[in-house]
């Protein structure tokens, strides 16, 4: 998997952007799980300096309403660690 490598042993970056969005509360959150280890991993160590939305999802309100899945009104949420 390319994220291993990203992470591998003796490998530093000085900062970090993680961009998520919508899929991370849909049905496939199981295989989203594995997501949340990779960044785990990734940030460990590091502070949360910013976060932010992008992309307006105008219909949120409605699809959390039918779907019973509560989203977010941005459509990419971008953290970013330092």
């Amino acid at each position: 998997m390319a994220a291993r490598a990203c992470l591998a042993r003796g490998r530093r970056y000085d900062s970090i952007l993680v961009i998520s969005g919508h899929s991370n509360r849909s049905e496939h959150a199981v295989t989203m799980a594995n997501f949340q280890s990779l960044v785990a991993e990734a940030t460990a160590g590091r502070t949360k300096v910013k976060s932010f939305g992008a992309g307006l999802d105008e219909d949120a309100a409605l699809k959390s309403r039918l779907s019973g899945v509560p989203l977010d009104r941005y459509i990419l949420t971008v953290d970013y660690y330092r």
